[in-house]
């Protein structure tokens, strides 16, 4: 009986071994042309945890086949680096450039200025930049409104590049982008979809500094989607369709993301400032939208300077690390945080972004 317990788990790890190692083509393979290897890459953190129990237990077994999951795993080191990094937190640090990235979802601009914990956070954040998604605010009597956010907000930044459309609940929804340093040129990176990304250039010591706020193609996922893929594999559903249905869709986001990223990576490509981009990628780490974003010229805030998983989404029992700080590579990260706030479907990112410039040192 242990023989044949043993061979169908040799079986199953051989699957989950191989299909860990062509998640790595996740970064590289355009979801235009071959869209597999996109759902293996959100699948990777998982793929990972299998392979090392896998291993643990061939190893407690005293059976060779550990050396499967660890070929694997060895193969995969540098995207388990990248997406679990072992950084230390600093105690000190250069004076440098407070960044912080939130999809508010909309700012939970149902509540007023007094009651919310949202505006209240980003107050006492104490950052120079901060890029919000979803950024909304009301045209109702009692919510959040415009007027609040500049009483508040606006006070702190003097600068500010938003770019909103109203939405069908009374109110704005968009991007902005807040600076304590003054914003010299506002764009925009030409693409189709209800998601936009803006990128603000910004006068810091002298020199320019181009920040992108990104927000790419969601994948359209309901809340009763999510409560249905709780239930996958249940008999009260139809799980064939299911998993059909959230195949097709999650697929048409992944083709749609791909080409922002193209768009935005030339942007960035062509951009001869230090560059900073920050925000709700949709995309995990070992993504093709992700890999093209950052490309050779950026480095990764949460590889270079945070410690563990850090994912960001959190709603209805999913968490995933989809929102980003990237930087270019004269840019020294410190410090990568996400702080474990419940009050919008995403924790907000944060770090201190440092330049070859920086020499005084301050407690932190």
């Amino acid at each position: 009986m242990g023989k044949w317990v043993d061979y169908i788990l040799q079986i199953c790890n051989w699957g989950v071994a191989l299909l860990l190692v062509f998640s790595k083509l996740a970064g590289y393979v355009n979801p235009n042309a071959f869209i597999i290897p996109s759902y293996l890459g959100l699948a990777f953190p998982i793929l990972v945890i299998i392979n090392i129990i896998f291993a643990i237990y061939w190893i407690y077994r005293f059976k060779a086949t550990f050396f499967i999951p660890l070929f694997a795993l060895l193969f995969s080191a540098g995207n388990i680096f990248k997406t679990f990094p072992t950084n230390d937190n600093e105690t000190t640090l250069p004076d440098g450039l407070k960044i912080v990235s939130y999809n508010t979802q909309l700012l939970d601009f149902y509540k007023s200025k007094d009651k919310n914990k949202i505006l209240q956070y980003l107050i006492d954040s104490d950052a120079d930049i901060i890029c919000l998604q979803e950024f909304g605010y009301s045209f109702k009597t009692g919510a959040l409104s415009q007027k609040d956010i500049d009483q508040t907000l606006g006070k702190l930044y003097p600068y500010s590049h938003k770019l909103v459309e109203k939405n069908s609940w009374n109110g704005v929804n968009g991007l902005i982008t807040y600076s304590k340093f003054r914003i010299i040129s506002q764009n925009k990176v030409e693409y189709t979809s209800n998601n936009k990304t803006i990128y603000s250039d910004i006068l810091y010591q002298g020199d320019t500094l181009r920040v992108f706020n990104c927000h790419l193609e969601s994948n359209k996922l309901t809340r009763g989607d999510k409560l249905l893929i709780k239930k996958l594999g249940g008999k009260d559903i139809d799980n064939g369709q299911l998993v059909k249905q959230l195949y097709v869709k999650m697929g048409n986001s992944y083709r749609k993301r791909s080409e922002q990223a193209e768009a935005i990576a030339d942007v960035i490509n062509s951009t001869r400032y230090p560059t900073i981009v920050c925000g709700d990628f949709n995309d995990v780490i070992i993504s093709y939208s992700y890999q093209t974003i950052l490309g050779d010229l950026l480095k990764d805030a949460h590889t270079e300077s945070g410690f563990g998983y850090n994912y960001t989404y959190h709603e209805n029992g999913f968490f995933f690390k989809i929102d980003h700080i990237l930087h270019s590579k004269e840019i020294s990260s410190h410090n990568f945080m996400v702080d474990r706030l419940n009050y919008s479907d995403h924790y907000p990112i944060r770090c201190t972004l440092t330049f070859p410039n920086s020499k005084k040192v301050s407690q932190k």
